[in-house]
């Protein structure tokens, strides 16, 4: 009888063991690669990985192509970083940095951190190896590796499959690249266990070790259970400075949110849901079904303490008036509101969907299918420090009258007074510099409605 045990199986998210020959396994690959990718063979070869086969046809159906490709850069610098300083990521990178930053330097690799989208955020370690991967790969922040942008790729593959995972040499579905393997780990929000994006290290094939598979997903857990202990105990101090305040809040419903505005605790429970509106200068927020709350911020503006409004005390309906056409301007009640050219395209689709938008239909209509819906929250966020009860969450929406140049141009010609409508319009162009899809499609719209007597404007084709 022997006295060994049970054959061990073989880890399927790792792309080779410890005691593997790279080179011979690079070589294996390749001719796989070939033959399913390249020469159009029905399935993948079985010495490719189940993980690895599944996401090889992905990235074809995706149309991404194996030879040539050239992943796209999504974001320009100046989006790159209102992006990166809004997101939840953006909390995690000293522990990241900790961990990972000085192994990868010293064996020079790259630590890659991306968003849920796929959109690489942070790119770090070496300049030479920064440069190289952006020279021959098009690696570099702001580029899309996803497996739709990029094809089958740790960072991508991750959070296709919503597991950490090793990608080896040629398992890239797209040949560029094939010297390199990757390992990443998805990172998730503590509290919700929303994906937030993945955490990789990327390096030479022939340095593949199972360790760099280990060493991200440990970086992720510990930077995961890093913001969890700091959100308890802000909300701790949330906590003890709503109790204190209680008693002299009398029998009202009460709470305590976040300046984002999650709620932390509620008396009764459930009454504010789980997440409210920021209020506006006024302290007056809304609910569901116009119910109002007022708002004190406390804790040195980390959080708000609420209270259900008394009866009266609700505030009159806000008031935003836009002149897009021709440029753009914007009042509310009365006061400027300072714009950019971004945060003007959100109000005009804003305004000409009183249902609202949720992420995904806004970030289609300023980028296009597939535009990033995280994108969209790091502008929306920014734009409600000015709009503040004005504009409302889930979905994006203006709570607000509404006055818009265009759009009362367009009403007006289909109450028949086309005449009234050009005069309003005068020949200007809807938001002139815009590109955005959304507001192509309002060209025409409004170009339709006056009989063809203002121009279209860029991209209206």
């Amino acid at each position: 009888m022997s006295g060994r045990g049970p054959a061990r199986r073989p880890n399927p998210w790792l792309a080779l063991d410890a005691t593997a020959d790279p080179l011979e396994r690079a070589r294996e690959l390749r001719r796989a690669h070939a033959e399913f990718a390249v020469a159009g063979a029905p399935e993948p070869a079985s010495a490719v990985r189940g993980v690895i086969a599944e996401s090889w046809r992905r990235s074809a159906s995706a149309g991404v192509r194996p030879e040539g490709h050239v992943v796209p850069r999504v974001h320009s610098d100046a989006e790159l970083r209102d992006l990166r300083e809004e997101h939840p990521l953006a909390r995690m990178m000293p522990t990241f940095r900790n961990l990972l930053l000085d192994v990868a330097q010293a064996v020079e690799h790259l630590m890659v951190v991306c968003s849920a989208d796929g959109v690489l955020l942070w790119v770090e370690g070496s300049t030479r190896a920064r440069v190289a991967a952006e020279d021959r790969m098009n690696f570099a922040e702001g580029t899309l590796w996803s497996e739709a942008g990029a094809g089958t790729n740790a960072l991508g593959t991750a959070l296709a499959v919503r597991h950490p995972v090793q990608v080896f040499a040629a398992e890239h579905y797209n040949a560029s690249v094939h010297p390199l393997t990757c390992s990443a780990s998805p990172v998730f929000e503590p509290r919700t266990g929303r994906l937030l994006g993945t955490v990789d290290l990327t390096g030479p094939f022939r340095m593949a070790h199972p360790h760099s598979l280990a060493l991200v997903t440990a970086a992720a857990g510990a930077a995961a259970g890093s913001v969890h202990q700091e959100m308890w105990r802000h909300d701790e101090r949330l906590r003890e400075q709503y109790v204190r305040r209680l008693a002299h809040l009398g029998r009202r419903p009460t709470g305590v949110v976040t300046s984002a505005g999650r709620v932390v605790m509620a008396n009764p429970v459930g009454w504010l849901g789980t997440h409210i509106g920021i209020p506006g200068e006024s302290g007056i927020g809304f609910l569901p079904g116009r119910a109002t709350f007022r708002a004190e911020e406390i804790a040195g503006g980390s959080g708000y303490l609420v209270w259900a409004a008394e009866p009266g005390e609700a505030p009159p309906r806000r008031r935003l008036r836009l002149r897009v056409l021709g440029g753009a301007e914007a009042w509310l009640d009365d006061q400027p509101l300072h714009l950019s050219p971004r945060h003007a395209e959100i109000l005009t689709l804003l305004a000409a969907a009183p249902g609202g938008l949720s992420a995904e239909r806004l970030g289609a209509a300023l980028h296009g299918p597939g535009g990033s819906p995280t994108t969209v929250r790091s502008e929306v966020s920014r734009l409600r420090r000015q709009l503040g009860s004005a504009l409302v969450t889930r979905p994006y929406r203006l709570e607000a009258d509404v006055e818009a140049d265009a759009l009362d141009a367009i009403a007006i010609a289909a109450d028949g007074r086309a005449d009234e409508a050009r005069a309003l319009a005068e020949g200007r162009t809807l938001l002139p510099g815009s590109t955005a899809p959304g507001i192509a499609r309002l060209r025409i719209e409004l170009a339709t409605a006056l009989g063809a007597g203002i121009a279209a404007g860029p991209g209206a084709a």
